[in-house]
């Protein structure tokens, strides 16, 4: 429904719902550390944060919860998503994750949103070679967002071979024998390793 607005990705609803999602796994199950991963094949839209204006206004983000606030400047719509990300983070002391299905063969289209000019040319080289790259880390609040070919066709289904008796071991040996045949999982993969395992 129009009054509803809900025409685009749902990226921010996501990140919200997650500051009430992540708080009660932790308490649920002890953990301290959780890592957080947000996989979407696009971007979000404003909740009422961003106003439009071109370097024009400021906004306060206000976490009710934890008290913090994080300034928003109005000139950039993808701020608004990144200041989301920093009171998640400030909230759950979690490692957030980028994951972006980019439905495009280039990312020049990327430039300035995601990508710096000082990234952009190696950027452009190894979405072409890697069908991924690393987002500038100026221009996002991820931990780190990694840009991924997304109109790649997918050639097996994991879980057609899993049941509902699998145990953990087997499912995560699943896994891994399915991202072994792929470069861009395993370097991926790999990469999350190192960030989540920076703050174990």
């Amino acid at each position: 429904p129009n009054d509803f607005r809900t025409c685009c990705t749902p990226l921010n609803e996501a990140i919200i719902c997650a500051m009430d999602i992540v708080p009660k796994f932790q308490a649920s199950t002890g953990v301290e550390i959780v890592n957080t991963v947000f996989l979407t094949d696009g971007q979000g839209q404003s909740m009422g944060a961003y106003g439009g204006g071109w370097d024009t206004a400021k906004t306060i983000i206000h976490d009710p919860v934890t008290k913090n606030e994080v300034e928003m400047h109005a000139s950039n719509h993808m701020a608004e998503t990144n200041a989301y990300l920093e009171l998640l983070k400030l909230r759950t002391q979690c490692n957030i994750i980028g994951i972006y299905l980019h439905p495009q063969a280039n990312i020049n289209g990327l430039r300035y949103r995601f990508l710096d000019d000082t990234d952009i040319e190696e950027s452009v080289k190894m979405y072409k070679k890697e069908n991924y790259c690393l987002a500038s880390d100026n221009r996002t609040a991820y931990d780190a967002m990694f840009i991924v070919k997304g109109h790649m066709n997918a050639t097996e289904d994991i879980f057609e071979k899993l049941n509902d008796n699998q145990s953990h071991a087997q499912m995560r040996n699943a896994f891994k024998k399915a991202a072994g045949g792929h470069k861009q999982s395993r370097v991926i993969a790999t990469k999350m390793v190192e960030i989540f395992a920076a703050t174990a």
